[in-house]
């Protein structure tokens, strides 16, 4: 009787061994998982930045563009709006 306790006493056992090794590779799974996603997230906000910064920059342009442009068109200078474009993103004098 005393070795048939201790052999349900040793399945028990092996059963809660078996269920927390279990369970310690489905955290260490999800732990993998997190720190994926933790990375990606990095790497997507500092794209993010990237192109943040792109627009301001060609944002200024545009806009520099825009006052020298509406500029050269109330002094009355001559030429076409796409001349007046390239001479203006080229930084040369408007003609």
């Amino acid at each position: 009787m005393a070795e048939k306790e201790n052999n349900e006493s040793k399945n028990d056992l092996r059963e809660k061994a078996l269920a927390a090794q279990h369970s310690v590779g489905v955290v260490t799974e999800l732990v993998g998982a997190v720190h994926r996603h933790s990375q990606a997230a990095k790497a997507s906000e500092a794209a993010l930045a990237t192109e943040v910064n792109e627009l301001k920059n060609k944002n200024k342009s545009f806009t520099k563009c825009a006052k020298a442009l509406v500029k050269s068109q109330k002094k009355g200078k001559t030429g076409t709006l796409g001349e007046i474009a390239k001479e203006i993103n080229n930084g040369e004098p408007v003609s």
